[in-house]
């Protein structure tokens, strides 16, 4: 899919069930709205539509909400959570091993993250 096709097709098409999907997700939380509403236009924006055979319109919606729920999977948010509360709270994104996006664990103020330590057997 194109930038183009995206926008003047897709975007219009699906962006009134996006907003629905993400906004029973985030239970009228704004910022977490936000979030999740950019994951579903990611999941649109990715999506492989010329291989669907019928009903295109329940394959784009269970992308989109397969995208969010996996999103708040991964940042292991509830419902009522916000990125941007963890955000500035100190946590960071990062992306993990498999390059999949992961909040940092909370550190204190002021201290810096240390290498893995191995202590050798003293045998």
């Amino acid at each position: 899919m194109t930038e183009q096709e995206f926008e003047a097709v897709y975007y219009p098409k699906y962006v009134r069930d996006i907003r629905h999907i993400a906004m029973k997700y985030s239970q009228k939380d704004p910022d977490l709205f936000e979030d999740l509403f950019q994951e579903g236009l990611l999941a649109l924006y990715r999506c492989n539509l010329a291989t669907v055979r019928t009903n295109e319109s329940a394959f784009v919606r269970q992308a989109v909400k397969f995208r969010i729920v996996d999103f708040l999977r991964k940042a292991k948010l509830t419902h009522s959570d916000s990125l941007e509360m963890h955000l500035e709270n100190g946590r960071q994104l990062a992306k993990d091993a498999d390059r999949n996006m992961v909040l940092t664990p909370h550190r204190k103020p002021g201290t810096r993250p240390t290498d893995r330590r191995y202590f050798e057997d003293a045998n």
